[in-house]
C-alpha cells in the first residue's frame, strides 16, 4: 500500500506514522539482501552479514573497582627515658678538731723577796702566751697555745744574777716553768734571758707524738734589754719574740709578751715600779695617737665654726624681716 511513497515524502511520513517508516526501511533493505546472498555464493563476504554485525549492539560494561586506600596510622613512638638511680655512699672521714686558739692571756703580778735583807728585789707584771708547733701521732703539725696563768706561783733569787720563775700548775720537776733572768753590769742591768720549760701533756698538746715528753725553749734576743739601776722596763704593746730550743734548734715557736713591766735589783719593800724605760713599740703607738688626736680636734673645731656661722646668718635674716 505504501510502496509508492516517494523518498521525498519520507520525512512527512516519518513524522506522521513511525510504523510506516519501519516498513519502508525493511522493503528498501530487501533487494540489497538478495544481491548480498548472490555474492556470498561466489565467495564474497556478505554485506548482510556485515549489516547484521553492524545491527548487533555490543554493550561493554565497565566495572569500576574502587579500591579504598587503607591508611595505616603508626602510633607515635613514645620514648620513656630510662631513670638511672645513682647511689652515693658517703665516706665518713674522722677529722680531729683543730686546737682552738685561746683568748689573750691575763696579766699576772709576781715578786721575789730577799728574806735575809727583808726587801723585794724583783717586781714583775706581764701577760705571757707561747705558740708552739708540735708533731701529732699521725705525723701532722699542729700548734699549741700555752698561756701563763695569772694566778701561777713564783719563786726566784736575789743573789748574783737575779731571776723570777713562774710555775704552774704546781711546783716541782713536772711543773711548767717560765723564767726571766736579769744580769747586773755596774750601774746598768739587763734582761739577760727568758726561758721556758713545758711538759708535753694531753691537755696542752692534744694527740701529741709519744716520744715528746717536754720542751725547753729560750727567747732569741737580738740584743739584751739594758736599763739603768733604779729604773724599770715597761712595754704595753704586743711584743713577739722567736723561741728556740735550748740546743739552738729552730722550732718556729713564738713568745707573745704584752702589758709587761719588769724591775730587778731593787732595795726597798714597796711594790711600786721605778721610772720606766718605755719600749719602742709604745713610743710608736703614742706617736701615732698624737697626730690622730690633733686631726680629730681640728675637725671638731671646723664643725663648731660652721654651726656658729649658720646660726649667725639665721639670726641676721630674722632681724632683717623684723625691721621691714
Amino acid at each position: 500500500m505504501h510502496q509508492g511513497v516517494a523518498l521525498a515524502e519520507l520525512p512527512t511520513v516519518l513524522a506522521e506514522q513511525p510504523s510506516v517508516l519501519a516498513e519502508q526501511l525493511q522493503k528498501l533493505a530487501s533487494p540489497a539482501a538478495d544481491s548480498v546472498s548472490t555474492t556470498a555464493a561466489g565467495g564474497v563476504t556478505s554485506p548482510a552479514a556485515t549489516t547484521a554485525a553492524d545491527d548487533t549492539t555490543t554493550t561493554t560494561t565497565t566495572t569500576t573497582t574502587t579500591t579504598e586506600a587503607t591508611t595505616t596510622t603508626e602510633a607515635p613512638a613514645t620514648t620513656t627515658p630510662a631513670t638511672t638511680t645513682t647511689t652515693t655512699t658517703s665516706k665518713t672521714t674522722t677529722t680531729s678538731k683543730p686546737t682552738p686558739k685561746p683568748l689573750d692571756p691575763n696579766q699576772g703580778h709576781w715578786s721575789v723577796s730577799d728574806d735575809e735583807n727583808a726587801h723585794i728585789c724583783i717586781l714583775a707584771k706581764m701577760a705571757v702566751q707561747m705558740r708552739i708547733p708540735y708533731q701529732t701521732a699521725q705525723n701532722k703539725t699542729r700548734t699549741a697555745y700555752i698561756n701563763v696563768p695569772a694566778n701561777a706561783s713564783a719563786t726566784g733569787s736575789c743573789d748574783g744574777s737575779e731571776y723570777v720563775a713562774v710555775m704552774w700548775p704546781d711546783q716541782g720537776d713536772a711543773a711548767n716553768r717560765f723564767m726571766v733572768t736579769f744580769a747586773a753590769n755596774g750601774s746598768l742591768y739587763s734582761i739577760d734571758s727568758i726561758t721556758a720549760r713545758l711538759a708535753v701533756t694531753d691537755e696542752d698538746f692534744p694527740d701529741h707524738a709519744a716520744d715528746q715528753t717536754s720542751l725547753s725553749l729560750r727567747v732569741n734576743f737580738s740584743q739584751p734589754i739594758s736599763l739603768q739601776q733604779n729604773a724599770s722596763y715597761r712595754c704595753n704593746s704586743r711584743q713577739t719574740y722567736q723561741l728556740l730550743e735550748t740546743n739552738n734548734q729552730a722550732v718556729s715557736a713564738e713568745l707573745l709578751l704584752m702589758e709587761a713591766q719588769l724591775q730587778a735589783f731593787r732595795h726597798d719593800n714597796t711594790t711600786k715600779f721605778a721610772t720606766p724605760l718605755i719600749c719602742d713599740a709604745d713610743h710608736k703607738a703614742s706617736s701615732d695617737i698624737v697626730p690622730i688626736a690633733v686631726g680629730v680636734a681640728l675637725a671638731l673645731l671646723v664643725v663648731i665654726i660652721l654651726i656658729a656661722y649658720i646660726i649667725g646668718r639665721r639670726r641676721a635674716r630674722q632681724r632683717g624681716y623684723q625691721s621691714v
